[in-house]
């Protein structure tokens, strides 16, 4: 007897963050759901990344979700920085608070995705031997996820005899380095957490460093009762201003350039932030990423920590961040990370002058010395962004595989859709700053907010040219966004430094690599452009001329914009039809775009123009025929 495929409205991939809450939205607005879970319980990369010391570096009270204020109230967190088991135990506390279990199947990866272009849906298959089918697809499967272990090209590794692990693929039941000599090979965010608490068990510990990091001191501490108080008292403050912010934090953003006070005072007050600790010490400045002077100074003040706080001058020299600007490579948190190298059985190798040459059966040959090891532990990251989509067999129309359109290049629509891929959707996708930004206010308030939409065009998506137009990228669009914001991206830092972050991204572990694009312009650049654009494709209906799908796929699907961070580039042409809808609209100018630069990009809404035309997703009086057709109202 042939058993029946399961048929479901939305298959949701990953019950992380992402998942949990698209699963919620989803089903409270009607639609049958199911999630697969490639863990064994919810949690998603916190499920996963259970390394020793592994933690959150968004403060507790913003790293949650704020779309329940039940849940906001309910749930208390006990220190300032997260550590992975409590944000485990926050993710299940939602699912049972929720009854989201019902429809989520854990232990089940999905291997496949294939879409019937005849029937208008995917076919959804699991390693558990789960075959399902689906009109929406949604993937949450995070953007640092390790799919697989992302060890770097090291020969020798099959020849070790001892034990070695990888951060991303941390055993539940932990590991013991009592007594132990250990190398950690890697001081990224994840090496900077781990090297503490593997200090403190192994006999020796070896660190095998490449790229020296910035790295902050987190200052964390327990919570006390009346400070969870205070704080559950404001919520509606603490969203007011994570909105507002480009990072998605809850924070004041700097207005003190670096030319408004003279060198003391500068020094004065950022040691007063170094001191506060956490994301703020690299916030005094609201030119630091713009202005030579300003980063050249705020580098040499980090270079100058390291020197006070780790005591032989030859390990700080190592440790010292330089050869790269500052914000090129991720800005850690750290406890107690330069301490430990105080400790006299920690030691650090310096790997680009004693590059590692091979893994031997007893340790680790750099240079001309062999290091003696029992335990070999990869800090080297994830296959971020695109590997996680990869790792699945997703074929869209005709039969092309998600893998070898992004050989091509990473290729997105606003981050979250793929050409020749109708009604698959992308939580974190290339070209999406989710991960450069606060990411639980980039899903947990509304990924999917207004999704009432999604109901209402149900059957209109039967028609082939309705689904054409509003629920597959078009290519032409998704190539320019991308070509975009690699070109853009590097202008995040002064233009002079330009070459030098592409000569540190063409040595990292993994060539590919160099084309991984996550927008660093943060929420509210990516808001503006959103609003603006979605704003003129509804009141002029010109959505064919510029090559769109329309109002920025967010008038067919209403997607919160201002919290999934997504946005339109290029796809708003300058033209005199433009200045003749929005006159009041201006370059935006935050280091993306030259002064005066009006290249269609980047534009901005004025207060008059905001409150003319406020964004209200779920209420734009937009007429649509089945040919895909906007009309202005």
């Amino acid at each position: 007897m042939t058993k029946s495929v399961e048929e479901f409205d939305a298959v949701i991939i990953g019950a992380g963050f992402a998942g949990l809450y698209t699963l919620y939205r989803l089903r409270e607005l009607g639609l049958r759901c199911r999630v697969f879970e490639a863990g064994e319980g919810v949690g998603g990369a916190w499920y996963w990344n259970r390394y020793p010391g592994a933690r959150c570096d968004s403060e507790s009270y913003f790293y949650c979700y704020s779309f329940s204020d039940e849940i906001l109230q309910e749930w208390t967190w006990s220190e300032k920085f997260p550590a992975q088991p409590e944000i485990e135990r926050y993710l299940n506390f939602v699912a049972d608070r929720l009854d989201l279990r019902k429809d989520i199947k854990v232990a089940s990866r999905v291997t496949s995705a294939i879409y019937d272009d005849a029937a208008l849906r995917w076919t959804v298959s699991t390693q558990a031997g789960d075959k399902v089918t689906t009109r929406y697809l949604v993937t949450a499967i995070g953007g640092l996820t390790a799919t697989a272990p992302n060890l770097p090209d090291i020969d020798g590794l099959e020849t070790f005899e001892g034990r070695w692990y990888h951060t991303g693929h941390w055993p539940r039941q932990g590991v013991d380095f009592t007594g132990k000599r250990v190398g950690v090979i890697g001081t990224g965010s994840t090496g900077i957490q781990a090297i503490p608490v593997i200090a403190q068990q192994a006999s020796e510990l070896t660190v095998f460093q490449r790229t020296p990091a910035y790295i902050m001191p987190a200052r964390n501490a327990p919570l006390a009762p009346h400070e969870v108080a205070e704080i559950k008292g404001r919520y509606p403050e603490i969203w007011r201003k994570a909105k507002a912010h480009r990072g998605g934090q809850p924070y004041d953003p700097p207005t003190l350039a670096f030319a408004d006070v003279d060198e003391c005072e500068a020094r004065r007050l950022q040691e007063e932030y170094w001191q506060r600790g956490g994301l703020r010490v690299v916030q005094l400045f609201n030119d630091v990423y713009s202005n030579p002077q300003s980063r050249a100074f705020t580098e040499a003040f980090f270079r100058e920590k390291v020197r006070q706080i780790v005591k032989d001058p030859a390990t700080a020299e190592i440790l010292e961040p330089k050869g790269y600007p500052i914000g090129a490579k991720r800005i850690a948190l750290d406890s107690q990370y330069y301490e430990t190298f105080n400790l006299p059985h920690v030691h650090v190798v310096d790997a680009r002058s004693k590059p590692i040459r091979r893994v031997t059966p007893a340790g680790i040959r750099a240079g001309d010395r062999d290091y003696p090891l029992d335990i070999i532990v990869f800090a080297t990251g994830y296959d971020a962004v695109t590997g996680p989509f990869r790792a699945i067999d997703i074929r869209g129309r005709d039969g092309i595989a998600l893998a070898d359109r992004l050989a091509e290049g990473p290729r997105a629509y606003l981050g979250m859709s793929f050409a020749g891929f109708p009604n698959l959707f992308a939580v974190s996708g290339p070209c999406n700053p989710a991960l450069s930004t606060a990411i639980t206010q980039a899903i947990g308030t509304g990924w999917v907010t207004d999704l009432n939409q999604l109901t209402h065009l149900k059957p209109l998506a039967e028609e082939r040219a309705f689904r054409d137009e509003f629920l597959a990228a078009k290519k032409s669009a998704k190539k320019s966004f991308a070509d975009w914001l690699k070109a853009k991206t590097g202008q995040v830092v002064d233009p002079n430094t330009i070459f030098d972050c592409q000569q540190l991204i063409q040595e990292q572990l993994i060539d590919y690599i160099r084309t991984t694009v996550v927008h660093a312009g943060g929420i509210t650049h990516l808001r503006k452009i959103a609003n603006l654009a979605e704003l003129y494709q509804v009141r002029t209906g010109c959505h064919g001329a510029t090559d769109l799908s329309p109002v920025s796929m967010g008038a067919a699907l209403h997607f919160d914009l201002s919290v999934h961070n997504f946005g339109i580039q290029e796809y708003m042409p300058h033209t005199e039809e433009t200045d003749r809808v929005f006159p009041h609209a201006f370059a935006f100018h935050d280091g993306f775009l030259d002064p005066g630069e009006k290249p269609g990009i980047g534009v901005d809404l004025d207060e008059k123009l905001a409150a003319q035309y406020p964004y209200e997703p779920a209420y734009l009086p937009v007429n649509r025929k089945l040919d895909g057709t906007v009309h202005s109202w």
